[in-house]
C-alpha cells in the first residue's frame, strides 16, 4: 500500500504566510530527512464463517499479546423494546450476567469476576455488545459463559435479583444524567413515536417487569441473531472446532421480527429548547447514511471538511464559544449534527448561517491538504483499532453486522487511498438549509430529573445475597508462583550531549508509532499564583505556518501534514507533547513534534480567545469547581498550590509574550526525556534523533518549584457540598496514603482491590450504586487513597454507613480477612500480568516512570512485587493509608439528602459548602 499524498497547490499557503511577521525562531531544520515513497503490506488476518444455526464467527489470531478477547454482540437493541417497554433491551443486559446454574452458585458475573481481567456489555439502538479480556489461558471459561448466555434463558435469575439489577439499571441512568434534551431532539427528528425518541436508557425501567425481561431473552437471545468474535493469542484452527462443536449445537432460533426504522425527514424546520447548560447552542442536523456504506464514507469526509471550518471559526470567532458534532440515533437511520455554542443567544441564527456557509465552500478550491490530512488520521486511527485486542472484537462485529464484505478495514484503507472528489461534492451538495433541521438552545438552569421519582419507587430496601469465589484463606500465607514470563520489551536508552535523555522501544511489529516529549514542569512547580500558565503554554502553543519559508520547506511541511500525525500535549505533574501515527512515517511523526517545539507559536486570535472564554467561564457558578476546591483543602491544606489552583476556569489573562518566555525557559533539553515506541529502525532513529534534538541549547531550564508535602487536617473530616441539580449523592472518601510508595507498591496494589471488592457490594448487594471506584493516586505533595461514587440519595446513609463498616472491619482484620486478600491478589496479578504489546501501553508505563522517578521496568517488576506480599504487609499497608485521622469524606448532592446521608451514619459535625462558602454545623 503506498502512502504517498502527491500533488500540492501553494497559493493559500503563501497568501497565509505573507500575512503573519518574522519569528525569532531558529531556521526550520530537516536533518537528513527527504520525502520518498515507502510502501508496506498490511492484512487484517481475520477469518469469518457462518455456523449452521446462524451464527456469524470471526477469528483474529494475534500471538503478539498475552491475552484474548471474546465480544458476543446480539443484534437486537433500544430499538427492539415493544412498546411501552423502554429499557428493556438495556435491563436484559444486565439480567443476563446474573444466571445461575445452582442457587447459591456464581453468576455468569461472579464467572467473569473470577477469570476475566475486564468485562462488560453495553445497549445502544441496534445491538447489545458483551465483551472480556483475560489471558489467553482462560479463553475455555469466557467462551463457556458466553455459550450459557446465549442457552440459559431465565435460568437462575429470580425477583430479588431482578429488583436489585433494576435498581442499578436505574442508578445508571441517573449518574448519565437525564437524557431529555437528546430524547426531546430525536422526537423533533423522528416524530414522538419513534423508536429512537424514547432514548437508550429508556423511561419505562420502573414498571418493567422479570416476566418482560424473559420474554424478551427468549424472543432475542439465539445463534441467529448473534456474532461472536474471537481475537488474541489463540490457535485459529482449534478455536474454529470448539466453537463449531459448542456453539453450533445450539438449536434454537429467534423468530421476533425487527421493527422497521424510518429515517429522519428533515424539511428546514426551526425547534427550540431549554437545557442546562451554560452557553446557547445552534444544534444544525442532516440526514446520517447506513453505517459502513459508501454514502456514510464519503459523508465521514464531508462532516469532517465542514468540522475542520467549524473550528477555524471558533478560533477566529470571539462570540463562538464552542464547536462540536457527532450522530444522533442508530446506525441503520441516524443523522448526524453539528453544534455552535455562542456566548449570545442574540446571535443564534447567525451561527446556523455560518454553518450553511460553510457546507456551500465543501470541499473548497484546494482540498487536498485537508483531505490529505483527514485521510492519515483516520488510517491511523483504524490501525489503532484493529491493534488493541480489547478493541478490535468491538470493530470487527461492526463490520459483520453492518457491511456485506469480508474485508473489515482494508475497505476504506483502500478507499483513503484514492478519495474521489465529485462524490464528495455531490454529498456536500445534500448540505441545504430545507434538508436539515435546526434546533436552537437555550440556558436554563436548575431542570427538573424526571429519573428521581423512577429511583424512589424501585430502589428501597434491596440487600440481595453476594457470591464469592470459594478460597483456601491458607494461601494468603504463601506467595504465589510466576507463569512464564512474557516477552520483555526492550527498552534501549541514549542521552544526547545536552542532557536530552531518550528512550526508545523498537521490538514492536505493529503499524503504529507513538512519541512523546516529557519536560519536568508542570501544574504546581511553577510558582506562586502560575499554574494556568503552564496548561496555556502546552494548550495554546501551534504550528508555525504564517512565518516566511521557502517554496520547497513549504511543499515539505505540507508532504508531513498529510502524514495526519495526532498531536496532543497534558499537563499534571509534568508537561507532555506526544504524536502518533503509522509507523511507516516514524521519522517523520517525530520531526512534526520536533518542529512544534522548536518553530511552534502562539497565536494572538488564539490567545485572545482562550483569555474570553476564561473570562466567560468564571462569572458561571461552578459546582464541580467548589466540591474540588474543598476536597482538596481538606486534604492538602488549604494554602497548598494543589487546593489554590482549583479556583481555576481555564488559562489566565495571558499574553503571547508571556507564554513564549515560559516555553523559552522550560521547554529545554536538559532534563527533558524523549520515549519512542513502535516498528521503526533503531539506528536510523538515533541519527534523526540526534539531528533534530541535538541542536537544543544544553542550558537547564529553572528548578522546578518544591511542591511542600501534604498536611491534612485532623480528621475524620466530614463535608456536605450542594450541588442542587443533583440527581444522586456522590459519595468521595480521600485518604492521606503514609506507605512507602515503591516498597509498598504491590501490597498497596492488592489492598486497592481489597477495598475495591467490598465496596462494589454496594451495587451488588443493594443495587444503590452504579459502582465504586478505587485508586491510589500519586503526586510530589503525597499519594492518596481514593474512594469515589454515585448512590442513590435516598439510600446515601446506608451506604455511607456500610461503606465505614467496611473498611473498619479491613482495619480490624474480621473474619473475612484472608479470604479477602487471596482474592485480591490473584486478581491483581492476573492485570499486572497483562501484555497488550501495544505502542501506547508501552509508551504510558514509561511516561509514568520517567514523570515519577522510577525503574523504567517498574511496570515489569510489578507482577513479581504482588505474587511476594504477604498477609501482614497487607495489613501494614492498610495501617498506614486508611487511617481514620488521615481521612475526608465528601458528600454532594441536594443538602437535605446530604444532611439525612451524614445523620443517618452518625455524624453530627460537619463542614457546608455552598457556590465555595463554606460553613460549619
Amino acid at each position: 500500500m503506498d502512502l504517498v499524498q502527491r500533488g500540492s497547490r501553494w497559493l493559500g499557503v503563501l497568501a497565509v504566510a505573507a500575512a503573519g511577521c518574522s519569528s525569532p525562531r531558529p531556521p526550520i531544520r530537516f536533518g537528513s530527512l527527504a520525502i520518498e515513497g515507502r510502501s508496506f503490506t498490511y492484512a487484517h488476518g481475520v477469518q469469518s464463517f457462518h455456523l449452521a444455526n446462524g451464527l456469524i464467527v470471526a477469528l483474529s489470531p494475534d500471538p503478539r499479546a498475552n491475552l484474548v478477547g471474546v465480544d458476543v454482540r446480539y443484534l437486537i437493541g433500544a430499538a427492539d423494546d415493544p412498546p411501552g417497554k423502554s429499557g428493556l433491551a438495556h435491563l436484559a443486559e444486565h439480567m443476563t450476567f446474573e444466571h445461575r446454574e445452582q442457587p447459591d452458585g456464581p453468576t455468569l458475573h461472579d464467572l467473569l469476576t473470577a477469570s476475566a481481567l475486564s468485562h462488560n456489555a453495553d445497549t445502544n439502538w441496534d445491538a447489545t455488545h458483551y465483551h472480556e479480556l483475560a489471558l489467553a489461558d482462560r479463553l475455555d471459561d469466557l467462551l463457556a459463559v458466553e455459550l450459557t448466555r446465549m442457552t440459559a434463558g431465565c435460568a437462575g435469575l429470580d425477583q430479588a435479583t431482578f429488583e436489585r439489577e433494576r435498581g442499578v439499571v436505574l442508578q445508571e441512568l441517573a449518574q448519565r444524567g437525564d437524557a431529555g434534551l437528546v430524547d426531546t431532539i430525536l422526537g423533533d427528528l423522528f416524530g414522538v413515536h419513534h423508536r429512537y425518541a424514547r432514548g437508550l436508557g429508556g423511561r419505562d425501567v420502573a414498571s418493567l417487569t422479570l416476566a418482560d425481561v424473559c420474554s424478551f431473552i427468549a424472543a432475542h437471545y439465539a445463534p441467529n441473531r448473534a456474532i461472536l468474535v474471537v481475537t488474541g493469542r489463540m490457535d485459529p484452527d482449534a478455536v474454529h472446532r470448539a466453537v463449531g462443536a459448542q456453539f453450533g449445537a445450539v438449536t434454537r432460533r429467534s423468530i421476533a421480527a425487527h421493527p422497521a426504522i424510518r429515517p429522519p425527514v428533515l424539511t428546514g424546520r426551526v425547534t427550540e429548547h431549554q437545557a442546562d447548560t451554560d452557553d446557547a447552542a445552534a444544534v444544525v442536523l442532516f440526514p446520517a447514511a447506513p453505517w459502513g456504506s459508501p454514502e456514510a464514507f464519503d459523508d465521514a469526509l464531508v462532516d469532517s471538511l465542514l468540522a475542520g471550518r467549524l473550528e477555524g471559526l471558533d478560533r477566529d470567532q470571539p462570540w463562538i464559544t464552542g464547536i462540536e458534532t457527532g450522530v444522533l440515533g442508530g446506525r441503520r437511520a441516524g443523522a448526524r449534527f453539528f453544534a455552535v455554542s455562542v456566548d449570545d443567544p442574540a446571535r443564534l441564527d447567525e451561527a446556523v448561517g455560518e454553518v450553511f456557509r460553510a457546507a456551500r465552500d465543501i470541499p473548497g478550491d484546494d482540498p487536498d491538504l485537508a483531505l490529505g490530512t483527514i485521510a492519515a488520521r483516520w488510517r491511523s486511527q483504524l490501525f489503532d483499532r484493529f491493534e488493541s485486542v480489547a478493541e478490535r472484537g468491538t470493530r470487527c462485529a461492526d463490520y459483520l453486522q453492518f457491511t456485506r464484505h469480508n474485508r473489515f478495514h482494508l475497505r476504506e484503507l483502500a478507499e483513503l487511498q484514492s478519495i474521489d472528489l465529485d462524490r464528495l461534492r455531490q454529498r456536500a451538495a445534500r448540505l441545504t438549509r430545507s434538508g436539515s433541521h435546526v434546533v436552537r438552545i437555550l440556558p436554563a438552569h436548575h431542570q427538573t430529573h424526571t429519573v428521581r421519582a423512577q429511583l424512589r419507587s424501585a430502589t428501597l430496601a434491596i440487600d440481595a445475597p453476594v457470591w464469592q469465589t470459594a478460597v483456601d484463606p491458607a494461601e494468603a500465607e504463601r506467595p504465589l508462583a510466576l507463569p512464564a514470563e512474557p516477552r520483555p520489551v526492550g527498552v534501549s536508552e541514549l542521552r544526547l550531549t545536552n542532557g536530552l535523555r531518550v528512550l526508545m522501544a523498537s521490538d514492536f511489529t505493529q503499524p503504529v508509532f507513538e512519541a512523546r516529549v516529557v519536560f519536568p514542569i508542570g501544574d504546581f512547580n511553577v510558582g506562586p499564583g502560575r499554574a494556568d500558565l503552564a496548561d496555556a503554554a502546552a494548550e495554546l502553543l501551534t504550528h508555525d505556518f504564517a512565518r516566511g519559508y521557502t517554496i520547497q520547506e513549504y511543499a515539505t511541511i505540507d508532504w508531513v501534514m498529510r502524514l495526519g500525525a495526532r498531536m496532543s500535549a497534558e499537563v499534571d505533574e509534568s508537561t507532555t507533547f506526544a504524536v502518533r501515527g503509522t509507523s511507516t512515517f516514524a521519522d517523520w511523526h517525530l520531526w512534526r513534534l520536533h518542529w512544534l517545539l522548536e518553530n511552534g507559536t502562539y497565536p494572538y486570535v488564539e490567545v485572545t480567545q482562550a483569555n474570553e472564554a476564561a473570562a466567560r467561564r468564571a462569572l458561571h457558578p461552578s459546582f464541580r469547581r467548589s466540591w474540588w476546591r474543598a476536597l482538596r483543602e481538606a486534604v492538602y491544606g488549604r494554602e497548598h498550590p494543589y487546593a489554590r489552583a482549583t479556583d481555576r476556569a481555564g488559562p489566565p489573562d495571558v499574553d503571547g509574550d508571556d507564554l513564549e518566555a515560559f516555553r523559552e525557559a522550560h521547554y529545554r533539553a536538559s532534563g527533558a526525556t524523549l520515549i519512542l515506541v513502535g516498528k521503526f529502525d533503531p539506528g536510523a532513529m538515533r541519527r534523526t534523533v540526534t539531528e533534530l534534538f541535538g541542536a537544543w541549547s544544553a542550558e537547564p531550564p529553572p528548578p522546578p518549584q518544591p511542591i511542600p508535602a501534604m498536611h491534612p487536617a485532623a480528621g475524620p473530616t466530614w463535608i456536605a457540598h450542594t450541588d442542587p441539580d443533583a440527581a444522586q449523592v456522590r459519595i468521595t472518601l480521600v485518604f492521606a496514603a503514609t506507605s512507602p510508595r515503591m516498597p509498598a507498591r504491590g501490597a498497596r496494589t492488592v489492598v486497592a482491590e481489597m477495598v475495591r471488592s467490598r465496596l462494589d457490594q454496594v451495587r451488588t448487594r443493594l443495587g444503590a450504586s452504579y459502582g465504586i471506584q478505587t485508586s491510589y493516586q500519586w503526586s510530589e505533595a503525597g499519594d492518596i487513597v481514593y474512594i469515589d461514587g454515585y448512590v442513590d440519595a435516598d439510600r446515601a446513609g446506608e451506604v455511607l454507613g456500610r461503606m465505614q463498616a467496611d473498611l473498619e472491619g479491613l482495619r480490624a482484620g474480621d473474619d473475612a480477612f484472608a479470604a479477602d486478600f487471596v482474592r485480591a491478589r490473584r486478581t491483581t496479578l492476573g492485570r499486572a500480568l497483562a501484555a497488550p504489546m501495544m505502542s501506547s501501553t508501552v509508551a504510558d508505563h514509561l511516561e509514568v516512570a520517567v514523570s515519577h522517578h522510577l525503574p523504567l521496568d517498574a511496570a515489569a517488576a510489578l507482577p513479581g512485587a504482588i505474587a511476594q506480599t504477604t498477609l501482614a504487609a497487607a495489613r501494614d499497608v492498610i495501617a498506614a493509608d486508611l487511617r481514620p485521622e488521615r481521612m475526608v469524606v465528601l458528600l454532594s448532592g441536594r443538602p437535605a439528602a446530604t444532611a439525612a446521608a451524614l445523620q443517618a451514619a452518625g455524624v453530627t459535625r460537619f463542614q457546608t459548602v455552598e457556590d465555595g462558602a463554606a460553613h460549619r454545623r
